[in-house]
């Protein structure tokens, strides 16, 4: 399911600070946003279980700005 590897990529990001790239190695990177494309048939979906995950993983969320 694509939502599940999305969540999946989504902590490792922020909890590893690390990405798989398409070779299979890790790359080290520094995360500041999260987005997700509004005009995709899923995403208000996806940013619903983005906020159940987070919020089941204890990872704070905070609007740009603040």
């Amino acid at each position: 399911d694509n939502t599940d590897e999305a969540l999946a990529q989504c902590l490792q990001m922020i909890e590893t600070k690390t990405v798989v790239a398409i070779d299979n190695t890790i790359v080290p990177i520094e995360v500041g946003t999260i987005g997700i494309h509004g005009d995709g048939e899923y995403a208000v979906d996806f940013a619903k279980a983005i906020h159940h995950s987070f919020t089941k993983n204890n990872i704070h969320r905070k609007t740009p700005g603040q």
